[in-house]
């Protein structure tokens, strides 16, 4: 599945059950951090127990598993706090860096296996073709210029990489006019946004790697009146001659 789209608390649940049971999961690790990360996405600590982002995260690494060999080159962006890198690293990754604009960033979890970065997104400082894989959990909703990031992307992944995000999401446009998270503009984005943006990124060789779902039953997220859930995707860098 290229692209897919979270539909219940129950697949939140199983996900970092799973996790746990791998002994990958970071939340029970690192509290203070995991508070943050909470923070971060807009949650209390009533709310502690949801987990919401483990299904997104455990679905991105499971793909990794999957695709790659344990010591492919992989990049995440949006790296403060984002809990992929120490999950990869957990299930034995032995190349993995992290970026973002945060100074923060560089006291990241098991930052002497993870090689942390202060950079640009846009002007990410590694050569082309340098990733076998970029993960952006929860990142291009924040006041991204996309065509720039993912023009950037296709620059350092390599031929057959693969880009993974997942991203505020319901099928029918929800208005966040006005509205901003870590004071950047905040997209909910719809399914005709997300179609738009995975058909326009052909010509920078970036193409879905399976079939695209875009439906959604109920909202799993509800934050600033708004209710809403989570979609991720997948997409491939194909070089035809």
């Amino acid at each position: 599945m290229s692209l897919a789209v979270l539909q219940s608390d129950e697949q939140i649940r199983e996900s970092r059950r799973q996790m746990r049971a791998r002994r990958v999961s970071q939340l029970k690790h690192s509290p203070a951090w995991a508070r943050a990360l909470l923070r971060r996405l807009g949650f209390s600590m009533q709310e502690w127990a949801d987990d919401r982002k483990s299904w997104d995260v455990w679905k991105t690494a499971l793909f990794l598993e999957s695709a790659l060999d344990r010591s492919a080159p992989v990049l995440d962006l949006g790296a403060w706090h984002s809990e992929i890198l120490p999950v990869l690293h957990c299930m034995n990754f032995s190349d993995l860096h992290g970026m973002d604009l945060n100074p923060a960033v560089l006291h990241g979890p098991y930052s002497d296996a993870i090689r942390y970065r202060v950079g640009d997104f846009y002007r990410a400082p590694y050569p082309d073709e340098a990733f076998a894989a970029v993960t952006a959990i929860s990142a291009i909703e924040h006041g991204l210029d996309l065509p720039r990031l993912l023009a950037e992307v296709s620059r350092i992944l390599r031929p057959g990489g693969v880009f993974i995000a997942s991203t505020d999401y319901w099928p029918e446009k929800i208005d966040t006019t006005g509205l901003s998270i870590f004071s950047m503009s905040w997209t909910i984005f719809s399914a005709a946004e997300l179609e738009h943006l995975i058909a326009s990124v052909r010509e920078l060789h970036l193409e879905p790697v399976g079939p695209l779902a875009f439906d959604a039953t109920r909202p799993t997220v509800h934050y600033m009146e708004r209710e809403y859930t989570f979609a991720w995707f997948a997409l491939q860098k194909v070089v035809r001659e």
